[in-house]
């Protein structure tokens, strides 16, 4: 039997050069079992996103796998297929229909035509023996249940086609009814093991209407919700569902944490003064970012698999060679004028990902408009707070979904928030209780989830 699997290389294993196994799991585990103490390999050299992509090739064979699992591993196969070859994303062509003609005849161009990458549904149906609606069924699957990819995880719904498209329907940005509702319809449909999805909305539907029909007829009587109250003293350790929040500082934090990525907003070391007006012509009432007036030493903080700082512009003399990430604020030159400059750059180095540079434009009134009507609706709770949605972007192009993300200069929460959205993990600390406590009423205020004092 031995010689058997020896000389057969179906039966080998696939690793990259520092031996993380990318295909043949199943294989090295029966290996383990039978007590061999070696197997053969084969060694192939990878970049972080290839390497992910046979990984994920490798698990889209497997017989066992369910169908939101499937969804999952089709939907981040395309985002990677998307970055590798960005040309094949929806929407982004070449020339028209007249202008490629005359390419092709030789009227208007010489040069011989280049053979564009097919898009990703054309290609991984003919890769995966799938029809061309399957993969794109799939992948529009996983992309849509991310934000709630935890709570769909090990229930009876992630065999059930039928249930998870009628998840996707409400989660759906255009016609659904958002986040909210679908975690409420699926907490009822798991609640009561006999519904469906379907049913579960339609039982959700006649509880809001009763609801409503019984405050009509009530009295109105205007009552302030009881809030919690957090106060927070240093040292202390808070959890905030999966998250983590600890006031303490960060360099004694830096020296005990495990994480897949690092990414943060860290003290530049530039004495920022935050005298600026706000959007609506009143003086800021921010206090001045603690620890701006030293230099800034990123070297304990290096260690980990992918790593970002923003301001890295004003110690890039102390960091290795690494991207850059370009955030595109701009939306009108008025605004502009109040913050300065209308961007700002990140240093960043991933194992996902071997580009050297990334644009993220997101709007935002100005660096210190984002609690003004004409930002991105995010409230400015910290002086250089940092749109959700810029962090959102920047977890999604430089980490994976369930990977662990530690912020040591977590500020007011952005970083925290944005993994709560895509599936991520965060890991916070903050040195000043003020502003942890702003965290944890804004992590509360937004998912009705109350931290507890660990």
């Amino acid at each position: 039997m031995g010689a058997y699997f020896f000389h057969d290389e179906r039966n080998t294993i696939t690793v990259t050069a520092d031996l993380v196994l990318i295909a043949g799991f199943h294989r090295l585990t029966a290996c383990k079992e039978l007590g061999w103490d070696t197997i053969p390999a084969i060694i192939v050299e990878l970049d972080g996103l290839q390497a992910e992509l046979a990984e994920i090739d490798e698990n889209l064979i497997r017989n066992e796998l369910n169908q939101f699992e499937r969804a999952t591993w089709q939907a981040r196969r395309k985002e990677i297929y998307e970055m590798l070859h960005p040309d094949t994303k929806h929407g982004k062509h070449e020339g028209n229909q007249y202008t490629q003609k005359k390419m092709e005849s030789g009227k208007v161009c010489h040069f011989p035509k280049k053979e564009a990458p097919s898009s990703y549904v054309e290609s991984a149906a003919k890769a995966q023996g799938k029809s061309d609606r399957l993969v794109r069924l799939e992948a529009q699957r996983g992309k849509a249940l991310q934000p709630i990819a935890h709570l769909i995880k090990n229930t009876r719904f992630e065999d059930s086609g039928t249930d998870l498209d009628e998840l996707v329907k409400l989660l759906d940005p255009k016609k659904g009814e958002g986040v909210g509702i679908a975690i409420a319809v699926l907490e009822i449909a798991l609640t009561d093991k006999k519904l469906t999805i379907k049913q579960a909305r339609l039982q959700l539907k006649k509880q809001m209407e009763a609801q409503e029909a019984k405050e009509v007829e009530a009295p109105a009587i205007i009552t302030e919700p009881i809030r919690p109250t957090f106060t927070v003293q240093p040292g202390q350790v808070w959890k905030l569902g999966r998250h983590t929040l600890i006031c303490e500082n960060a360099y004694e934090v830096a020296k005990r944490i495990k994480c897949d990525a690092l990414i943060s907003d860290p003290p530049y070391g530039i004495d920022y003064i935050p005298n600026w007006n706000k959007w609506d012509g009143s003086a800021s009432d921010y206090k001045r970012v603690l620890g701006d007036q030293e230099p800034f030493d990123p070297s304990p903080f290096l260690m980990h698999p992918t790593v970002l700082f923003f301001g890295a512009n004003y110690f890039s003399d102390r960091l290795p060679l690494g991207g850059w990430l370009c955030w595109d604020k701009r939306t009108r030159e008025e605004l502009d004028s109040m913050a300065g400059s209308p961007f700002e750059l990140a240093w960043y180095r991933s194992q996902h990902t071997a580009k050297r540079s990334i644009m993220v434009r997101v709007q935002h009134g100005g660096v210190v408009n984002a609690d003004s009507e004409n930002g991105n609706n995010d409230k400015r709770m910290h002086p250089t707070q940092k749109p959700v949605e810029l962090m959102r972007q920047i977890l999604i192009s430089l980490t994976r979904a369930e990977e662990t993300v530690f912020d040591p200069f977590l500020g007011s929460g952005s970083t925290l928030i944005a993994c709560e959205e895509t599936n991520r993990t965060c890991i916070g600390c903050e040195i000043e209780t003020d502003y942890c406590e702003t965290i944890l009423n804004r992590f509360f205020n937004k998912y009705n989830v109350e931290p507890c004092l660990v």
